[in-house]
């Protein structure tokens, strides 16, 4: 089998050649592909006959990606609580060299919000919500003691019922 890091930075036609299963550890059904980054896919995914709810699942292959995700779980967990902006930790586990993560789901992330506006500029309103909670998130991040290492805009996640409600932090997958 290929390594997961290799597929994801080197060689993208080869990942999506590769068998991914259609339910994570007989509890996830995979619902459709949210995105990826150069450490991980992240899918939609219910609870096996609860096909009403809905989570993110972040997922990696190999013995590369169980070392990312044992450092994300354990920031994530010491982080829960401590912000109202950082994904709840919903499970994690290891299914066949599948290490996965699942998370509450969230929307879109600020790259793909701000290019929805086609060209436009944010509402002044919005983005100055937006960049307080950024700001906000962070410095609950480095009072808990962690760096997230990985600040941009596709790491950040807007929840909005109109307007940008709520900003979450994610990936902490290189967090320190």
């Amino acid at each position: 089998m290929i390594p997961f890091y290799i597929c994801t930075r080197l060689m993208p036609m080869l990942c999506n050649n590769l068998h991914f299963p259609d339910v994570i550890d007989n509890k996830w059904q995979i619902i459709q592909r949210l995105g990826a980054g150069g450490f991980g896919t992240v899918y939609e995914v219910s609870e096996v006959g609860e096909e009403e709810s809905r989570y993110a699942a972040k997922v990696q292959m190999g013995s590369e990606g169980k070392k990312v995700m044992r450092t994300e779980v354990k920031i994530l967990s010491a982080l829960q609580g401590k912000s109202s902006r950082i994904c709840q930790l919903i499970a994690c586990g290891s299914d066949n060299d599948v290490n996965y993560i699942i998370m509450n789901l969230t929307g879109e992330n600020l790259k793909d919000y701000k290019n929805s506006f086609r060209g436009k500029h944010l509402p002044p309103v919005d983005a100055l919500k937006i960049s307080i909670q950024c700001i906000e998130v962070i410095r609950e991040v480095h009072e808990a003691g962690f760096i997230h290492r990985d600040v941009k805009p596709e790491n950040f996640a807007v929840e909005f019922t109109g307007s940008a409600d709520k900003i979450y932090l994610l990936d902490f997958g290189i967090a320190r």
